[in-house]
């Protein structure tokens, strides 16, 4: 569990996975009515998500390494049509120059462009690229007969790609258009800030600041450098999902990415770790508030803006989380259900940002605020309602279900507009691969599945305290 954020989607910026407390459409719990029983489980769980951790369950993934020790790792998924790839590259924006901010998502994107080219002639070919705090991530998925061809298409882009001047320069230009678009987000403003203060002095603090320039001194040598330099293999972890025999998806593989050369020693993630800031800090950020109208078809309408002193801003609360992949995953869970249970006691949107293997914060986020009060006072109230739940046997037993189930759809997030078991069960491949090497989610889902009400209490206490680590408000809010 960013859950590394993985969607099928770009994503120009990086960032953390974001799950609104809402309901599950219909299309997402067709089991709903197999008995009543199960109706509460059902709903919570999409299909795609819960059908990888139970193929997962039943048929473990294998691990190998190829021959230049990029980690492999496959599932296989009888009966499926697709074929899902997912490669992670170490390093991620933290890895870029301070004066350079946003290199390796240009690089990504450059990557993806080539990529597409090479996929030209697979029809059931699809590619989207995402760039993290601590690594950026090439997704790919075709059909399960196109998987060699879609292996091969890939590696070809990455080590033979063109990389010219021009198409560097409208690549940066896109990029930086949309760094201004997304500057003007207030949420990513207040996050920007607490990163700042949780992150002093670390390669993570700049990383969200929207009052600092992007691609400010990139010039075409830095890109030949920077793409010269990803050509690593000790960079590169490889996850693959589908209905394909073993030694044919390694084959693939070791043809493939198997040949890049190794430039420096395979290492682990590099994490910086949030700074023991004060319980109960309050930062107050002085948000810069843009508004925007449709274009009308009429070229001589001006859009009629409205002047106010009220505004209705983000607010979030920030929470250590433990580095360990299992507590994490109890530490999310919990996260999870206070974000929903302070939406429905706020009446707005309420959004849990979990932990990952890479930021170990966990955040509340709630939008359209008319008062600080109204944010404090729902984590207060969320908080004492799931202390009681958890205190009765026979409603922990169901918070118990709750929690988990909730985990699980988190985990998948990505997915539940996809409906592929294997996007949903690479995608958990790398994630779990994520907090180190041959680590696997499914110890982190056990430990949700074997845990005690006690347990769960104690873990309520320790990780959401009545005081969070860090509040953020705009200093807007009243």
């Amino acid at each position: 569990m960013n859950f590394p954020y993985i969607r099928r989607t770009e994503h120009f910026s990086p960032a953390p996975r974001h799950f609104p407390a809402k309901r599950l459409s219909r299309s997402q719990k067709p089991l709903a009515h197999l008995c009543a029983a199960l109706l509460f489980c059902t709903a919570l769980f999409p299909l795609a998500a819960q059908d990888a951790m139970e193929r997962l369950k039943s048929t473990p993934a294998e691990r190998q390494l190829l021959s230049n020790g990029i980690p492999l790792i496959f599932l296989r998924t009888p009966g499926t049509e697709s074929a899902a790839v997912r490669i992670s590259i170490a390093g991620g924006e933290q890895a870029s120059p301070q004066d350079e901010r946003y290199l390796q998502t240009l690089m990504l994107h450059t990557f993806a462009g080539c990529i597409r080219e090479e996929l030209a002639d697979i029809p059931s070919a699809e590619v989207s690229v995402r760039t993290e705090e601590a690594a950026s991530f090439i997704m790919l998925s075709c059909d399960k007969g196109d998987f060699p061809a879609l292996m091969q298409a890939a590696f070809h882009a990455i080590i033979f790609g063109e990389i010219t001047p021009i198409a560097e320069d409208g690549i940066a230009a896109e990029q930086q258009r949309q760094w201004r678009l997304n500057t003007g987000d207030t949420c990513l403003q207040l996050k920007g800030k607490s990163f700042a203060r949780l992150y002093q002095g670390s390669s993570y603090a700049p990383l969200y600041d929207t009052t600092l320039p992007i691609l400010q001194e990139t010039d075409f040598k830095s890109i030949s450098r920077t793409y010269t330099a990803l050509l690593n293999a000790a960079l590169y972890t490889i996850a693959v999902s589908g209905d394909i025999k073993p030694e044919y998806v390694r084959s693939s593989a070791e043809n493939t990415f198997g040949l890049l050369k190794n430039q420096t020693e395979r290492t682990a993630l590099v994490v910086p770790a949030p700074s023991a800031a004060e319980k109960g800090s309050t930062l107050t950020v002085q948000l810069h508030h843009i508004f925007t109208a449709e274009k009308d078809s009429d070229p001589g309408y001006v859009p009629l803006l409205v002047p106010t002193s009220q505004f209705y801003d983000p607010a979030q609360f920030y929470f250590a989380a433990p580095a360990d992949m299992q507590e994490q995953a109890v530490f999310n869970a919990l996260l999870i259900e206070l974000a929903r249970r302070m939406q429905a006691i706020m009446g707005k949107p309420c959004t849990a940002i979990p932990a990952t293997a890479t930021v170990r914060l966990g955040v509340l986020q709630a939008e359209g605020l008319p008062s600080r009060k109204l944010f404090a006072d729902a984590y207060k109230t969320a908080g004492a309602q799931l202390k009681k739940e958890l205190s009765g046997r026979k409603t922990a037993a169901t918070a118990h279900e709750r929690l988990r189930a909730q985990w699980i759809q988190a985990l998948c997030g990505s997915s539940m507009d996809g409906k592929d078991v294997n996007i949903s069960a690479a995608d958990i491949l790398l994630q779990g691969e994520a907090y180190g090497s041959g680590m696997s989610l499914l110890d982190a889902c056990a430990t949700l599945e074997q845990l005690d009400r006690k347990r769960l209490q104690t873990a309520q206490k320790d990780y959401f305290p009545a005081s969070p680590l860090l509040q953020t408000y705009s200093a807007d809010t009243k």
